[in-house]
């Protein structure tokens, strides 16, 4: 997945990993100069139908504008169970320089494998069931390796999935004790706007009856057992696209709200295969209509940030949540979609932007 922060003040980014192959050094005996080999392969570009949308005029100067990237504007989001993979440790890998490629960037912690498979433990109890992951001290501690070589700031999701607040204030606690600085911002769960929903690994971790009242309830429960440990523990939340939750989240009576958190994913209808439309096909990565869902939903998070005095950051964003290999995925319209919404992103969210700064990672 891939994460960015979007800060009231500034503009926002994303990550947009390219690579690149080669053909290799050994060359064919065949070959001369005139005919390479293999015979390369001749990039035609056929266009369906005729260009839509409205004409738009690039002026490139190189006046210093007022609105810049930073390092922690780009990141990216780990599924918490990351957290007890040994790689974490920048002796057992070479993901420090992967982030260190990026800058400094901003590493998130939850998914929906945070409330359904993370066991958080500071007392070295076995899981409860057999999909469980525990997670404890020390791997946050191989985590504070990673990003005191990186500079990066961390998020980290606390386990709602089982009602514990117990357990949730000891994580939270640990957490903010070995992350110290580097750490930014505080998550009671992941997407509680659906924890009504089967149909993934693991399936639903709530009733019939849960609704955002009863997220309210339990988010404040969470919030005080933390606070109660570390009075200036950094709350942000709650995870959701839908921006009645943003709301509920906004008005609770948690302490210490550090930002407002949003999901995004371009394509999301999984089922369909309607174009123009929102299921996972090419074309509708490139269509008007990307630009114009996106452009409404991030004004959506933007204004119930702005409404209630916080910063933006969508913690979760990328072309499609559908799962697997689909059409979207290693095509020219998904580079093609990133580069664009990177752009529109920074227009929509900045454009909003109060004209206060506040920086909340700072």
């Amino acid at each position: 997945m891939v994460i960015k922060k979007a800060i009231a003040s500034s503009s926002a980014t994303l990550v947009l990993l390219l690579s690149a192959c080669t053909l290799g050094s050994t060359a064919d005996k065949n070959a001369t100069s005139a005919e390479p080999s293999p015979t390369p392969t001749v990039f035609e570009q056929a266009f369906s139908s005729d260009t839509r949308g409205e004409a738009a005029a690039l002026t490139l100067s190189d006046e210093k504008t007022t609105k810049s990237f930073r390092a922690d504007n780009i990141g990216i989001s780990f599924e918490s169970t990351a957290l007890a993979d040994a790689r974490l440790d920048p002796s057992s890998s070479n993901l420090d320089d992967l982030l260190n490629s990026l800058g400094s960037p901003a590493l998130r912690f939850g998914g929906n494998e945070l409330d359904r498979r993370v066991f958080w433990t500071s007392s070295g109890e076995s899981t409860n069931k057999p999909e469980q992951v525990a997670v404890t001290p020390e791997d946050l501690k191989r985590l504070k390796k990673l990003v005191d070589v990186t500079g990066s700031t961390v998020t980290m999701g606390i386990p709602l999935g089982k009602y514990d607040p117990k357990r949730g204030a000891d994580m939270a606690a640990h957490t903010v004790d070995i992350l110290g600085d580097s750490l930014v911002g505080l998550a009671i769960g992941n997407e509680p706007n659906g924890y009504k929903v089967k149909d993934v690994p693991n399936g639903a971790v709530r009733g019939e009856d849960w609704n955002k009242e009863k997220y309210v309830q339990q988010l404040e429960g969470y919030a005080k057992a933390i606070h109660e440990k570390r009075p200036d523990a950094p709350i942000i939340g709650p995870d959701v696209y839908d921006g009645a939750w943003m709301d509920a989240f906004a008005h609770s009576d948690v302490k210490k709200k550090t930002a407002i958190s949003q999901h995004w994913y371009q394509l999301s209808a999984c089922e369909s295969d309607e174009v123009p439309g929102r299921g996972p096909e090419a074309q509708n990565l490139v269509d008007p209509l990307a630009k114009k869902s996106a452009k409404k939903n991030l004004g959506i998070g933007k204004d119930h940030a702005d409404d209630a005095g916080l910063p933006l950051w969508l913690e979760e964003t990328g072309p499609t949540s559908c799962p697997g290999t689909n059409d979207t995925s290693l095509t020219n319209a998904s580079a093609l979609w990133a580069a664009d919404y990177t752009l529109l992103s920074c227009f929509t969210l900045v454009s909003r932007a109060r004209r206060e700064v506040f920086d909340a990672t700072n």
